[in-house]
């Protein structure tokens, strides 16, 4: 799979963006995925939880507006955070978002602040950092 993925994105010029991880135990696997610069869901069946923990990760997402249950886990998530702007209507939206934010780091770097300025406001402020971490 990961020949084949680099393979088409050298297809399409893009080169040396493509990270790839071994399997990680479960206590690494958040900060792992923070090392992504976007997380760009598919179509017919959302992340879901790794979306999720993606997001909680600060890492953006871009997902396709979906009519199932399982087609709108992501934006249902990107909307509670405010963030329901990265959810394209259409198609051409979807890969107009996807290549204007991986080709403008700027506007890439707004889209991630915006994300953990919303994920620190979601988090009650009276809790305490022990009981943030159990």
């Amino acid at each position: 799979a990961e020949q084949s993925l680099r393979a088409q994105a050298a297809a399409h010029g893009v080169t040396g963006r493509l990270g790839f991880v071994p399997k990680l135990r479960e206590a690494d696997f958040i900060p792992a995925r923070s090392l992504a610069d976007l997380m760009v869901d598919n179509r017919w069946y959302n992340a879901h939880t790794t979306g999720a923990d993606s997001l909680w990760a600060g890492v953006p997402a871009v997902a396709l507006q979906g009519r199932g249950l399982a087609s709108r886990a992501s934006g249902s998530f990107l909307a509670a955070l405010g963030l329901g702007y990265t959810v394209a209507p259409s198609w051409k939206a979807y890969e107009d978002l996807i290549c204007s934010l991986a080709s403008t780091p700027e506007r890439l770097q707004l889209l991630r602040r915006r994300l953990l300025d919303a994920l620190l406001a979601a988090v009650p402020h009276s809790l305490t950092d022990s009981q943030l971490s159990r």
